[in-house]
């Protein structure tokens, strides 16, 4: 994903070197008020009870929980914290809450970037986008864009077989021992949750997260779709400007454009690098609404 071949000529060396500095207090500061509001929405949820008011305590909560997806993102580019233990750790657990291996996401992810919205190698673009708004709305929902493959492809991981062309052979077997120990600890978790007769792992985990993951779904197809099959990342990834609560759950993925032409920028410097490029962009929209209500329009 280093191979950008524009970069070079985008931004003054010196400048990228200042904004590629690592430190660990912004991303101790995201994780600390990610987390709180994790615990608040959690909190919600259970003065919600079994009454209506668990359906919106749901939502808020998992989607909360869901955009841990961020954290996981930032971590696996190695960028949050200047410690390698801590970028791992943080994955891990991530990865582990949404059923997405730390090692094997990151591998996938860095296909992506070299590959971006290549229809032939980006490992993305491997399930078809909506082209129905039938296909749009079952998207949406995660059941078969999201979980059911990642599920899918834990078990496979698990049985042996890691034959995704982004996996090379050294890495496979550290990927399906991953997936082993992703496979074990979920199943820890529910004997114990059934052994105790408490349903704590449906109320805070499971529900919650099938219904925050529609919020991460609208999330993430505006990054690159409608956008062109090139190589330059700043025609091939769109740039969503949005709102504060957003960006902040979000770890500012939203300058996804910034992000793909130097991935090696941390997540606190992105608005940064935006006032830099801004002018270059070549997909920009204003607010996901408006993607989604374009996206919807067109087919």
């Amino acid at each position: 994903m280093d191979d950008f071949v524009y970069r070079k000529n985008l931004l003054d060396p010196q400048l990228v070197r200042q904004l590629c500095q690592r430190s660990d207090k912004p991303a101790v500061l995201r994780l600390s008020i990610h987390l709180a509001i994790i615990v608040f929405a959690g909190w919600l949820v259970s003065l919600a009870g079994l009454s209506w008011w668990l359906l919106p305590a749901w939502v808020v909560y998992g989607t909360s929980v869901v955009f841990l997806f961020a954290p996981l993102h930032e971590c696996i580019h190695r960028t949050a914290f200047r410690s390698r233990a801590a970028n791992n750790v943080i994955a891990a657990v991530c990865g582990f809450v949404l059923l997405l291996p730390a090692r094997y996401f990151r591998l996938f992810h860095f296909a992506h970037h070299r590959y971006t919205n290549d229809p032939a190698r980006d490992p993305e673009l491997a399930s078809a986008k909506p082209v129905s708004r039938g296909q749009y709305i079952w998207a949406m929902t995660g059941l078969g864009s999201y979980w059911w493959p990642q599920i899918r492809s834990i078990l496979q991981h698990v049985a042996g077989h890691s034959d995704e062309p982004f996996i090379q052979e050294f890495d496979r077997s550290k990927v399906i021992a991953e997936a082993r120990w992703h496979a074990f600890g979920y199943v820890v978790i529910a004997a114990a949750s059934v052994l105790a007769d408490v349903g704590w792992i449906l109320i805070y985990w499971v529900f919650p997260i099938v219904l925050g993951m529609i919020a991460l779904r609208l999330f993430l197809l505006a990054e690159h779709t409608g956008c062109e099959t090139s190589d330059n990342m700043l025609k091939n990834t769109r740039t969503t400007l949005t709102n504060p609560m957003v960006n902040l759950l979000a770890w500012n993925m939203s300058y996804h454009a910034e992000h793909h032409a130097f991935p090696a920028v941390p997540f606190h410097k992105l608005p940064d690098l935006h006032q830099h490029l801004r002018d270059r962009l070549g997909v920009v929209s204003k607010g996901y609404r408006r993607f989604h209500l374009e996206f919807i329009d067109s087919i």
